[in-house]
């Protein structure tokens, strides 16, 4: 796709199960999708980024693929998908599919037909003889969890790579038939009307070497088996043989990769790239026991990331991480302010944003989970191994899984007030949160001051301003814990200003000397001009001469 084209669009991320129940069984489903398809169009969005939707035991959240080409069935059949399609098509909605392409379940026929050493499948996987006559894994590789990344499969007299969690198996990137096979589902999809691909891990497909690994303190063998030159030249082929042969839009999900080879994926291999750490906020020492925001790392993440590629895929939530309100450590009271703050640097930015369900609404994670609350695969896992390998006391155990867990972002979504907030008519899969009501986006939208007002207003304002859709992007590097950037094109200056604390900032001399005209403020009545103090979570967008 032509850059270009999209410089307009604002991507929305469904988590499918939490979106809408279209058939009252409790559960997010397609049908669900299709009758709000209104709500999309009020909000000024052009494209839909669908959770994964593929076959699965759902061990991982549905990332752990036991067939691309058939459906979960809680989502509904492929007929109704085709329906989706169909009918976004007529809004002139665009559909991109989550593709977990890293690993796939040891339920999927390929990986079966791999315990054959004579089977096409074998070289889709990394099988390996292990140590000691076979009796110990193949080297000293590990998962997050701190557990030996190798299993033993006596049927196939070799130990299978699982780099994320038991149960999956890591695809080997390198194999002729796996490449072969994935052209086949990609063309599939395309050919069904799906516009395009996100993908997960895209720098881990292929494995350099199966050395043994340097000491990590979380994971061990990472070294070996992320960014690669092959990742870059698979990427590559998928690119040329199929998507070049379409209208279509691929991103590609990064974990911290040196900018210059995330260069090398854009144009090339896939059309954006979305690193990891912009969700994270964190550059140098993200860690999977903290997940709040460094504002220091997050402001020179966000300014270098902007400028070292010349387009990117901002974004601040998805369907894996808790909500950036509490993240920023947000007081309650202050969340509706601290929302619109986030939004103005989210749609203010370079490239095409990606908002996430209930973003735009202002939610909150969970005010508190206990451990049978977890429902969140990797919360559980986490909880165990605090408990067990690092002894943590349960209260320590539950305040640091809380503070991580993708479970706050899988809250149903709220449509309206009342005891299933409009996501069903049954009891939701997951629970529904106390102050659910109070979010809800029917009654966001008779609000003007709410901040899905502020959202719509903002995206209407964005895709009318070619500065902010396809300007240059300086930043302007202060010693105050604020975001300032300009905006520049054909002219056109638009300066941004952002405080993300919730206390006032005073104003380098840099910025109080400005004069301008604010055109986006999420204070009534700002003005940027001999302008000395920013107040708690206050944001602008002012032309500037």
């Amino acid at each position: 796709m032509k850059t270009k084209d999209a410089s307009a669009w604002a991507v929305y991320q469904i988590y499918v199960p939490s979106f809408a129940d279209g058939n009252g069984d409790g559960i997010g489903d397609f049908a669900g999708i299709r009758s709000h398809f209104d709500a999309f169009s009020a909000l000024g969005i052009q494209a839909l980024d669908l959770s994964p939707i593929f076959s699965s035991p759902k061990r991982d959240d549905g990332k752990d693929v036991s067939d691309y080409l058939s459906l979960r069935p809680e989502f509904g059949s492929l007929e109704e998908f085709k329906q989706l399609l169909q009918d976004a098509k007529e809004r002139n909605l665009k559909i991109i599919l989550d593709f977990p392409i890293h690993h796939v379940s040891i339920n999927h026929p390929w990986f079966k037909a791999s315990f054959d050493l004579n089977s096409p499948y074998r070289s889709c996987f990394v099988w390996a003889v292990g140590r000691k006559k076979n009796r110990l894994p193949p080297n000293n590789w590990t998962m997050l969890s701190g557990e030996s990344a190798w299993t033993y499969v006596p049927e196939a007299k070799a130990w299978y790579l699982h780099t994320r969690r038991k149960g999956e198996a890591d695809i080997n990137g390198d194999a002729a038939k796996f490449q072969e096979e994935m052209e086949k589902i990609f063309r599939f999809y395309l050919d069904l009307g799906v516009y395009g691909f996100r993908f997960d891990a895209i720098d881990s497909l292929c494995k350099e070497s199966l050395e043994r690994g340097k000491h990590a303190r979380y994971q061990i063998g990472q070294e070996h088996c992320h960014d690669t030159e092959n990742d870059h030249i698979l990427f590559q082929k998928f690119h040329d043989d199929v998507f070049s042969h379409y209208d279509c839009m691929t991103v590609g999900v990064t974990g911290e990769i040196p900018y210059k080879n995330a260069r090398r994926f854009v144009g090339e291999a896939v059309d954006f790239v979305q690193p990891a750490s912009y969700g994270w906020g964190q550059q140098k020492k993200p860690s999977p026991t903290t997940a709040t925001y460094s504002l220091k790392e997050f402001r020179q993440m966000i300014f270098t990331w902007q400028q070292e590629l010349d387009w990117n895929v901002p974004y601040l939530e998805n369907a894996d991480l808790p909500r950036s309100l509490n993240r920023l450590n947000v007081n309650p009271r202050l969340a509706p302010m601290a929302s619109k703050a986030l939004g103005t640097l989210l749609f203010s930015l370079r490239g095409i944003p990606f908002l996430y369900q209930g973003e735009e609404l202002g939610m909150m994670n969970y005010p508190s989970l206990e451990p049978r609350d977890f429902l969140d695969p990797d919360a559980a896992t986490f909880y165990e191994a605090l408990r067990r390998k690092h002894h943590c006391s349960v209260r320590r155990a539950e305040k640091i899984v809380n503070h991580v867990t993708a479970d706050h972002a899988h809250q149903p979504y709220p449509w309206k007030e009342g005891e299933y907030v409009g996501f069903s008519n049954h009891e939701p899969w997951i629970k529904v949160a106390k102050n659910a009501s109070e979010m809800a986006l029917e009654k966001q939208q008779k609000d003007p001051t709410s901040v899905w007002s502020y959202y719509r207003d903002l995206l209407k304002f964005r895709s009318q301003s070619p500065t902010l859709r396809e300007g240059d992007f300086e930043p302007l590097q202060t010693k105050s814990n604020i975001l300032a950037y300009w905006r520049s094109y054909q002219g056109e200056m638009l300066f941004v200003l952002i405080n993300l604390t919730g206390h006032r900032v005073h104003l380098p001399r840099t910025i109080s000397t400005m004069v301008g005209q604010v055109v986006v403020s999420n204070y009534p009545h700002a003005g940027l001009t001999y302008k000395k103090w920013l107040r708690p979570y206050e944001a602008l967008i002012a032309k500037v001469k």
